[in-house]
């Protein structure tokens, strides 16, 4: 079986609890009842399992590309990145 993902998204914080995760905002491709699109907050590990690696030296509202696997750890879906790209280095909202 292929467990593959590919997730475009912003970086956000570090985990509080868990200093190897940080987590990647994902807007959804459908509207709620309201109009707007929502977005859900995705748990990434880089595949070294640890907080010295590229991702985590990357400013926070970053747009990546994100190239995965999903892992299940302690019974969290986990995203295992060992590639991504960044897009911009940050987001400004007008």
């Amino acid at each position: 079986m292929i467990n593959s993902v590919t997730l475009l998204g912003i970086l956000k914080e570090r985990d509080q609890n868990e200093e190897a995760i940080r987590y990647l905002a994902v807007e959804r491709d459908y509207k709620d009842s309201q109009g707007h699109f929502e977005c859900d907050r995705l748990p990434l590990m880089y595949w070294t399992r640890d907080q010295k690696n590229v991702l985590f030296s990357l400013p926070e509202e970053s747009l990546v590309v994100i190239r995965g696997r999903i892992e299940t750890q302690n019974k969290i879906a986990i995203i295992i990145v060992p590639d991504f790209r960044r897009l911009s280095q940050k987001l400004v909202n007008n």
